[in-house]
């Protein structure tokens, strides 16, 4: 090696020393800001059902969709998952995937087989269900269902 090669080796050495000694002492724990981003890496569907309200389920269980009323009014409100919403000044719809994967668009006062659609806002769709306990006395509690946004 020649002195010239010694002296840039050493010059690099220096650098390199003098930058890791200036890292070391600005290195701290950093949080990661997700921005209101979902990650990536989640499975949706169990996100979906983790952020979906609790739902009555009846002790004695529902028939099936083929014992039922044909469309939105044979599907219970707990197979209902709320995939759109379309709010304007005169009309709201509701866009609902029920378990026999069909969407139906619905309104407010649109009945269910359990119940019936109360509300319908930008951002959520309130349920009334419907449900008569052992001693023939109907009790009614609303279900709030949101739309999957961005900011969840």
């Amino acid at each position: 090696m020649t002195r010239t090669d010694v002296k840039i080796v050493t010059c690099f050495l220096a650098a390199v020393i003098s930058c890791s000694i200036c890292f070391t002492g600005n290195l701290q724990a950093q949080n990661f800001d997700d921005s209101g981003k979902l990650d990536p890496f989640i499975n949706l569907n169990e996100w979906i059902r983790q952020t979906q309200p609790e739902v009555f389920i009846p002790t004695t269980a529902l028939p099936p969709l083929s014992q039922r009323p044909p469309g939105l009014a044979g599907l219970a409100i707990s197979e209902l998952i709320v995939t759109g919403l379309a709010v304007g000044e005169t009309s709201k719809v509701a866009l609902l995937r029920g378990t026999d994967n069909f969407t139906y668009m619905a309104r407010e006062d649109a009945k269910l087989f359990d119940g019936y659609i109360s509300q319908i806002s930008r951002d959520e769709v309130v349920f009334v269900q419907e449900r008569t306990d052992a001693t023939g006395n109907t009790e009614n509690s609303e279900i709030i269902k949101r739309l999957f946004t961005e900011e969840d």
